[in-house]
């Protein structure tokens, strides 16, 4: 079996040293080992190679292969074996198995398996998108996906997942000094943004007249009560109590308590621990920088940081 060494790989990656053998692998991290440390140092990788590991993962067009041919063996004993939900007796082949029969009789030059790496276009600016796309691909195909082709797709999502949305410690703190930088009243609108993004109708409550809440935020038959704290001292246990008071007493299906400095962790009472009580608990989220920065990151991109001035003032606007 080859050795992997994380230098190596990385250069073979980006092209810039030929594949050693047949059998070394390139569509998905080969091990462990050589996973872990690719992914612990994921924010200081350069961007186009990050793009080119997940190119190889992701996979592009191809036709038909060994795996295919045996597939098709068994669905000429078998026959097909979807059905239509409204139609339970009438069988069908899926997209996949058509292209796949038309392809074994010499009738059809379309690619068998259909690429997916245009997911490269959703980054970095969608990694949320991105990250439904690919899942959206395994779940499509994962019966008849050889045994590296699934790994090359979940190392996908994990490579998506670290480089875009959770990050690096360092890069992290970068962005919540960002955050902390923001007047409250910017920060409020930047929060209203992100839950736009995440499907919800957002509005922005006039200075000093809240009535306890910063952003009504309303999806469905789902209302929440957000409340943003840029202080630079840590929320302590009362605030997050009183805030809870307000989203008991107005019945609301939740409420989230934004505090960029995060939460007071000594004391006879935490925050957290209020929080895990029966009396509030599925009713109220605490998000402190951190936890802000990585739903950021994941519904606004990982560039959002970049683009924060113009984000709070089209939401000025809009909202």
């Amino acid at each position: 079996m080859p050795e992997y060494a994380l230098d190596e790989w990385r250069a073979i990656m980006r092209g810039e040293r030929p594949q050693p053998s047949d059998d070394y692998i390139v569509i998905a991290f080969p091990d462990d080992e050589l996973r872990t440390a690719y992914l612990s140092q994921v924010s200081s990788w350069p961007e186009m190679e990050v793009r080119a590991i997940l190119r190889n993962m992701l996979g592009g067009s191809s036709r038909l292969s060994i795996l295919d041919q045996i597939h098709l063996q068994v669905l000429k004993a078998k026959g097909p074996s979807r059905s239509y939900p409204n139609a339970p007796n009438e069988r069908h082949f899926s997209e996949y198995e058509g292209r796949a029969i038309l392809a074994a009789a010499g009738r059809s030059s379309e690619p068998v398996w259909q690429g997916i790496s245009w997911v490269l276009d959703l980054l970095p600016d969608s990694p949320r998108d991105a990250l439904n796309a690919v899942s959206a691909y395994f779940m499509a195909h994962f019966k008849v996906l050889s045994d590296w082709r699934e790994a090359g797709l979940s190392d996908a999502i994990a490579l998506i997942r670290h480089r875009y949305i959770t990050q690096g410690r360092t890069e992290r703190e970068r962005k919540i000094e960002l955050l902390r930088s923001l007047d409250p009243r910017d920060l409020e609108f930047l929060i209203a943004d992100l839950y736009r993004a995440m499907g919800y109708a957002v509005r922005v409550t006039p200075r000093q007249k809240d009535g306890g809440k910063d952003i009504e935020a309303e999806r469905g038959n789902e209302k929440i009560y957000i409340e943003c704290k840029n202080w630079e001292q840590k929320v302590d246990v009362n605030t997050v109590r009183s805030f809870g008071f307000v989203v008991m007493d107005k019945n609301v299906t939740s409420g989230v308590l934004v505090s960029v400095s995060g939460f007071t962790e000594r004391g006879p009472e935490t925050a957290e621990k209020l929080v895990t009580e029966s009396s509030v608990r599925h009713r109220m989220v605490l998000l402190d920088g951190h936890r802000t920065v990585q739903q950021l990151n994941e519904y606004l991109g990982a560039g959002w940081h970049l683009r924060a001035d113009h984000i709070i003032a089209l939401q000025k606007r809009n909202g």
